[in-house]
């Protein structure tokens, strides 16, 4: 790839190549010879372990990207063309032709590589000609979820949840029957959120636990993640999946008029915030800060339960 960019800016070239390595180089528009030096391109062979026992043969992906380089050539040439690579019986899986740096390698699980749901990721740092990286299988469940309020053909997505540290991101849905339920297979143990398409209702829920009544009460508690140790969540003490049920002593039972209430107030105010934190109440105060409220939080807030 050439770029010729406007105003004199000198071009580039950049070469790609799974046998010989990459690399790139910077010229003048006056020079008609250009040496690229390529790095030795490396390996990054993932072997999952347990495939077998853990009943997830034939559902397993893996993915390697380039650590915080999206536009990484190499990096994002498994990630955009494959979707993540099938982990074959045998459980490993070769990614050849990498240039040497940092990568992070994902394993998730399901039915195709586009909705598999997240399970470990691991950060690697590949200078070696062959870089292994193990990984363990997990055991897959069913959710079985009971639905009476909603119409047959209802769309109920569910979300992993995470706590501020965990990196798994995904979702997967299924549709309302006849029968008003709906089944989700092939699921890693943990929590997830229930969202009902339309209505919106939502309710977590902990994996492995075979049948759920989705029951869509409304949330009535902000869950907390913190960011940024230098917000005002931090400040005042409070940490990952704490739940906010009240502001300056407003406990209007539903989350979306707490959010409402929260951001509402000036960040150059302190306030004062009701939390839950396993099964303990408490008070804390956010001290004041700048900016908005939101962007000074240090974090972010989700609709759920104060009961967690």
């Amino acid at each position: 790839m050439i770029a010729d960019e406007p105003g004199g800016q000198p071009l580039e070239v950049t070469v790609s190549g799974i046998e010989w390595g990459n690399g790139k180089a910077e010229f003048a528009r006056s020079v008609r010879d250009v040496a690229v030096t390529l790095d030795e391109p490396v390996s990054v062979v993932v072997a999952v372990q347990g495939i077998e026992s853990a009943g997830s043969k034939g559902k397993l992906w893996v993915n390697v990207v380039k650590a915080n380089e999206n536009d990484d050539v190499d990096g994002m040439m498994y990630y955009m063309g494959n979707g993540g690579r099938k982990v074959p019986s045998d459980g490993e899986v070769r990614f050849d032709g990498l240039s040497p740096g940092a990568y992070t390698v994902s394993l998730s699980v399901g039915r195709n590589a586009w909705r598999a749901l997240p399970v470990e990721t691991r950060d690697v740092d590949a200078r070696d000609e062959e870089t292994r990286v193990s990984m363990n299988a997990p055991p897959v469940h069913r959710l079985h979820v009971v639905a009476p309020a909603l119409a047959k053909g209802t769309r109920i997505s569910l979300s992993l949840v995470g706590d501020g540290n965990d990196r798994r991101r995904g979702s997967t849905n299924a549709s309302v029957n006849d029968r008003g339920e709906a089944t989700f297979e092939d699921l890693v143990a943990g929590t997830y959120m229930l969202t009902a398409s339309g209505s919106g209702d939502r309710q977590e829920v902990a994996v492995p636990c075979g049948n759920v009544l989705f029951d869509a009460n409304p949330f009535d508690a902000l869950r907390v993640t913190i960011s940024n140790i230098e917000g005002q969540f931090h400040a005042a003490g409070l940490q990952n999946g704490d739940r906010i049920v009240a502001v300056d002593g407003v406990d209007p039972g539903d989350a979306k008029q707490l959010r409402a209430t929260l951001y509402a107030i000036p960040a150059e105010e302190a306030v004062v915030v009701t939390v839950v934190r396993d099964g303990r109440t408490f008070e804390a105060t956010l001290p004041a800060g700048s900016g908005s409220r939101k962007s000074s939080l240090g974090g972010s807030v989700q609709d759920a339960d104060r009961e967690g």
